[in-house]
């Protein structure tokens, strides 16, 4: 899939966000789940301003067609809502996008087929996401925080659980009920009175998961036969780390292994990483046959890059804007981030070594006026990849005025090999920020420095031999365009006078002789 197409399919999902309506479970495509769809979809946005804009996401949900993607920007919002269509929600980003149920109901209630949540907070509510007789469900990049439930599951057949944060529910974590074919990968689940629940829920996978601190991890109750879960850590849970009264899988065979068990008691005495003797699972005769001595890491894949800028639909920005965007990695892994060119997914720049959590930015030069751009941003661990959405933005409309040229100040006369500051003061009416340029008159110059903000004063030093100097200067916004050089700033380094290289060098001999000269000259 060309990163064109992924735009439209929202890369708003990180890495892994969409699955095929046509498998059981979901299988990756490079990294990626894939929604193979042929329906035409608009883009419907709340919280921010222009066309296809809401104030409420349940007036966009109510105003969206099958096939469509919701949008919304970061901030808090108090609803419940119930998808009935077949959608593509998505937040701005997780840690700020932030759906509050006001202690009372469902935040959000699926019943319709092929619906993707990703990218929220889910808090407050008896359940953060209840989905319920349907099928095709990607739920991806979330937090569930603070309610009664986490996830829960009512007769739904293939759905993705994953890379979700399911902390400090009253009661389960994530509760597949009457479900089959659902994936749980990849999640961090404690603090919830069971961690996972599987209730008469069968052939379902459950891996990769950390699961830690509940009362009970992982329960299994009541007809739910031929679920396979392995490489879970499975760690510190208060009564126990498993029960299983059903008949399932707890492991992939060797060498693949099985879980991480804190309360494992065998030995490893030849030293492959995995028990000797299986883990017996409380509840009835299940075993983990193959069970981890130490816990087991991977690696997440980066979030969506959000907090653009230029924010998305401004206008009026400059022919030359710095774009950037904030990135972040789940195990502060460092990043290459590049910027593309959305009409074309022609790359515009790219930033190695990028820090986890920082906003690196990038300029996009030589832009037409009056002229909308489209613009997104990938992440890279160096195994995964994680895609914005795609922004735009307007160039201004204005003929870009350059900044004045600077004013200079500073001493006109003195003495050779010595630093003087000069003092060199610009504007733009535009509030543009600004770069300065200085020739010393000596064939040496500052080069371009900056920038500075409009208005402020800087100040550079400089040296000369003897001789007679003329200091210029000039200045460039942002978007590159350069005042006229200043008047010369005339300034000279003479040779000295004996009675001036003593007055520099010997002050107080100046006055030891003034003293004797008029003691002489006493009648």
């Amino acid at each position: 899939m060309s990163k064109k197409n992924t735009l439209k399919l929202l890369a708003l999902l990180t890495c892994i966000l969409l699955i095929t309506t046509t498998i059981s479970i979901a299988q990756p495509q490079n990294n990626h789940f894939i929604l193979l769809t042929t329906q035409s979809r608009t883009i419907l946005y709340v919280g921010g301003t222009g066309p296809n804009n809401y104030t409420t996401i349940t007036d966009a949900v109510s105003n969206a067609n099958n096939g469509d993607t919701i949008y919304v920007y970061t901030g808090s919002y108090t609803e419940h809502l119930t998808i009935n269509k077949e959608i593509i929600l998505v937040g701005e980003n997780r840690e700020n996008t932030l759906i509050d149920g006001g202690t009372s109901n469902n935040v959000i209630k699926i019943t319709a087929n092929n619906v993707t949540v990703s990218g929220f907070t889910l808090h407050h509510g008896s359940i953060g996401i209840y989905s319920i007789n349907a099928e095709n469900h990607t739920i991806t990049n979330n937090k569930m925080l603070n309610n009664w439930e986490g996830v829960g599951l009512l007769n739904i057949d293939n759905a993705i659980i994953s890379y979700c944060l399911i902390n400090n529910n009253y009661f389960e974590g994530i509760n597949p009920v009457q479900s089959s074919n659902i994936e749980i990968k990849r999640n961090r689940i404690s603090g919830n009175l069971y961690g996972i629940y599987l209730n008469q829920a069968t052939n379902n996978l459950i891996h990769e998961n950390h699961i830690s601190g509940n009362t009970r991890g992982i329960e299994i109750r009541t007809t739910s036969n031929n679920n396979y879960l392995y490489h879970n850590n499975i760690l510190n849970n208060d009564e126990d780390n498993g029960f299983d009264e059903c008949t399932n899988t707890w492991d992939d065979g060797y060498p693949s292994g099985g879980n991480y068990w804190d309360d494992y008691n065998g030995y490893d005495n030849n030293g492959d990483g995995i028990g000797d003797t299986p883990y017996n699972i409380d509840g009835g005769s299940n075993k983990d046959y193959y069970p981890f001595m130490n816990q087991l890491t991977w690696n997440d894949p980066p979030l969506e890059p959000y907090n653009p800028s230029p924010p998305d639909g401004a206008t009026d920005i400059s022919i030359n804007p710095f774009l950037s965007a904030t990135v972040t990695d789940p195990n502060n892994d460092v990043l290459t981030v590049s910027f593309y060119n959305a009409s074309d997914d022609s790359l515009v720049g790219q930033l190695t070594d990028v820090t986890s959590g920082s906003q690196p930015a990038i300029q996009w030069t030589n832009l037409t006026n009056q002229t909308t751009y489209t613009w997104y941003v990938i992440a890279d661990d160096g195994q995964y990849t994680s895609q914005s959405p795609t922004w735009q933005f307007s160039t201004g409309s204005h003929s870009n005025l350059p900044p004045t040229y600077p004013e200079i100040s500073g001493k006109k006369q003195g003495q050779a090999n010595t630093e003087y500051n000069y003092t060199f003061t610009a504007e733009d009416s535009e509030n543009q920020e600004i770069f300065y340029y200085i020739d010393w008159g000596d064939q040496t110059t500052s080069g371009w420095i900056g920038p500075y903000s409009s208005g402020d004063s800087i100040q550079q030093s400089h040296t000369w031999e003897y001789g007679s100097y003329s200091i210029r200067a000039k200045t460039k916004d942002s978007e590159g365009t350069e005042s006229d050089w200043s008047p010369v700033f005339p300034i000279s380094m003479p040779h000295l006078k004996m009675y001036e290289i003593i007055q520099i060098n010997y002050p107080h001999m100046i006055r030891i002789l003034t003293i004797i000269y008029q003691l002489m000259n006493i009648q």
